[in-house]
C-alpha cells in the first residue's frame, strides 16, 4: 500500500508538469496546429528518463524512489519515456530485441489507435 503512496505522488507531479507544458504551448500549438507541449512532454520525459537510468544504475536509491519516479513520475508525465527506457535497455541486450519492441509497440498501437476509434464510431454514431 505504501507503494501505491509513492507512486501516485511521482504521478502527482508528472500529470501537473505535463498540464503546464501544454498550457504554455497552447498557442503555438494552436498556430502549428500540432500538439508542441506532448511532444516537449515527451522529449523532457525521455531526457529525464536517460538521466534516471544512468542515476539509478550508478547510485543506491531507496527502494520507494524507483517506483515513484518510474511509474508515477514518468508515468504521468509521458509513457513513452518509459518506452526508450524500455527499447534501450533491450538494445543493449541485441539490436533485433530493441527493434522488435520498437517496431512492435509503434505499429500495435497506432493500430489499435484506429480500433479503438473505428469501434466508437460504430458504437457512438
Amino acid at each position: 500500500m505504501q507503494e501505491v503512496l509513492f507512486i501516485a505522488f511521482g504521478a502527482s507531479f508528472g500529470a501537473n508538469l505535463r498540464a503546464l507544458l501544454v498550457h504554455l504551448s497552447k498557442d503555438i500549438s494552436q498556430y502549428l496546429s500540432f500538439p508542441i507541449g506532448i511532444l516537449i512532454a515527451n522529449c523532457l520525459g525521455c531526457l529525464l528518463a536517460g538521466a534516471y537510468l544512468h542515476l539509478s544504475g550508478s547510485k543506491s536509491l531507496p527502494a520507494y524512489m524507483g517506483p515513484m519516479i518510474s511509474i508515477g513520475f514518468f508515468g504521468a508525465l509521458t509513457t513513452f519515456s518509459t518506452f526508450a527506457i524500455d527499447s534501450v535497455k533491450l538494445f543493449r541486450v541485441s539490436f533485433s530485441s530493441g527493434m522488435i519492441n520498437i517496431l512492435a509497440n509503434l505499429s500495435l498501437c497506432l493500430i489499435l489507435v484506429l480500433a479503438g476509434e473505428s469501434l466508437c464510431k460504430k458504437v457512438f454514431s
